[in-house]
């Protein structure tokens, strides 16, 4: 008896860790098409405020909105400083960089890379591995990518 409950609490301590890791974030290709098929409806959106129409898809698990931007996060993966997030954001200002996780570029620069640009933290004797990625979808919208 007494393995059975070893066993079983074992088991459910494999189960508990392997759940941090599962994930439920949107893949890339499926975020921009959405963008591109509802361009207009989230533009209508953020003209009006009003988010409804675009609230209940499986795609976007939460809406904020910041300074600069509204940020339509499509969920991440990992836990603490393993983890990744993605979405889009809609910048009136056309600005890539106005989203919470993008680095100052006043003291980093993006360079290109594939269809868009990035930023990776330099890594020092104190560690490092933060990465920001976004690409433009279509006016004023990119897609984003944030690794810590």
């Amino acid at each position: 008896m007494k393995r059975i409950i070893g066993f079983l609490l074992i088991l459910s301590i494999i189960v508990s860790f392997a759940e941090c890791n599962l994930e439920d974030r949107a893949t890339k290709e499926s975020i921009i098409s959405f963008v591109l098929e509802n361009e207009e409806s989230i533009l209508k959106c953020i003209e009006t405020g009003d988010y409804t129409s675009i609230e209940n898809n499986k795609l976007i698990t939460e809406i904020n909105f910041e300074k600069n931007c509204v940020d339509f996060y499509c969920g991440g993966m990992g836990f603490g400083s393993g983890s990744m997030y993605v979405g889009f954001f809609y910048s009136k200002e056309d600005d890539i960089k106005a989203v919470w996780c993008a680095p100052s570029l006043t003291e980093h620069t993006l360079i290109p890379c594939d269809d868009g640009y990035i930023w990776k933290e330099v890594w020092t004797d104190e560690g490092g591995d933060i990465t920001y990625y976004a690409e433009k979808i279509c006016e004023n919208i990119y897609y984003y990518e944030a690794l810590f």
